[in-house]
């Protein structure tokens, strides 16, 4: 939890103190000023995630939905009074304002995200030695890949990577963060006229990057919930094989534009490379792992065909005399 309000305290302060929304340089601070403002920002978030925590504790909410609404909760907290009023009023005058509101609940939302999922569930009954000598003992039953032991199951059959909505989203935002700032970099090296910036990159860099990580973001989301997919009906699991994927899709692409446009096609697909394989190997963090699906239902119409593959009923016929 310190380690979440550390994050959301330090993301704060850095917008606090570049003043992104009211459009003007921020009056200087010292590091004495600086420590205090983190400090507040952290403290407040720390606070309502606290209080929450210890709500839901009582209440017996453990779902990570409710977490990620608590995050979403204190990381707002803490960006009005950081912000509040000077930068909701600008933000409603130009506009401004769903995105001033979003990004801090979205911040929040991540980080409970991470520290419900590094957290993990307060469970009791692990016994190494009881599970050792229940399998050795043979006292498992064969058709059953869980062992009870009294005090804890274990499963040891097949495994796939989880399908989340929460993790694709999580992942997403993480190739498309990674991407815009590889594109800020870009556009700052002094290689493009001064004509040739988008307005808004010119007005407010800081905002420019926050609607280019809302904006790619959705591209990513799709990316990595169909790669994920992909990956999934193939059997793999491996953290390997979701990098490889970040690699291939867009070198893929690259090599589809590079029949159409020439060596321009592939700059444009190359810096999605890195934050691609970024955001496929966040999903596979993110996401962790579930048992594998069984195999859909089937219909049946005649019980005599349930013979398997190679059994000799396949290969020949029955025959039925007429006369």
């Amino acid at each position: 939890m310190l380690v979440q309000s550390q994050i959301v305290g330090i993301l704060v302060l850095a917008q606090f103190q570049l003043n992104a929304w009211l459009g003007q340089k921020p009056d200087p601070t010292t590091p004495d000023k600086a420590i205090l403002y983190f400090l507040l920002f952290a403290g407040l978030n720390f606070a309502v995630m606290f209080a929450g925590d210890r709500l839901f504790r009582k209440r017996g909410w453990w779902q990570r939905a409710a977490y990620c609404g608590l995050g979403a909760l204190a990381s707002s907290v803490a960006h009005a009074v950081a912000l509040a009023p000077a930068a909701y009023l600008v933000a409603v005058r130009d506009g401004t304002l769903i995105a001033l509101l979003l990004v801090p609940a979205l911040i929040g939302a991540a980080t409970s995200f991470l520290m419900h999922k590094s957290m993990g569930y307060a469970v009791e009954g692990d016994d190494p030695d009881a599970l050792f000598r229940k399998v050795a003992s043979g006292t498992a039953e064969s058709s059953s890949a869980v062992h009870d032991i009294g005090s804890a199951e274990y499963y040891e059959g097949p495994l796939q990577v989880r399908t989340s909505a929460m993790a694709g989203l999580l992942a997403a935002l993480c190739g498309s963060t990674l991407y815009v700032f590889v594109s800020l970099v870009g556009l700052s090296d002094g290689q493009l006229p001064a004509d040739a910036f988008p307005p808004l990159f010119k007005a407010n860099p800081i905002l420019f990057a926050l609607y280019g990580i809302c904006g790619t973001a959705g591209l990513f989301y799709v990316f990595v919930r169909r790669a994920h997919a992909f990956l999934q009906r193939r059997g793999k699991t491996s953290l390997k094989s979701y990098a490889l994927a970040g690699v291939f899709v867009p070198l893929g692409f690259a090599l589809a534009l590079l029949a159409l446009m020439g060596p321009f096609g592939v700059i444009m697909v190359l810096p999605w490379v890195l934050p691609s394989v970024v955001a496929m190997a966040a999903y596979h963090r993110f996401a962790g792992f579930e048992p594998l699906d069984l195999p859909d239902d089937i219909e049946v119409r005649d019980p005599r065909a349930m013979l398997p593959a190679d059994h000799i009923r396949r290969r020949v016929r029955r025959v039925v005399r007429t006369g």
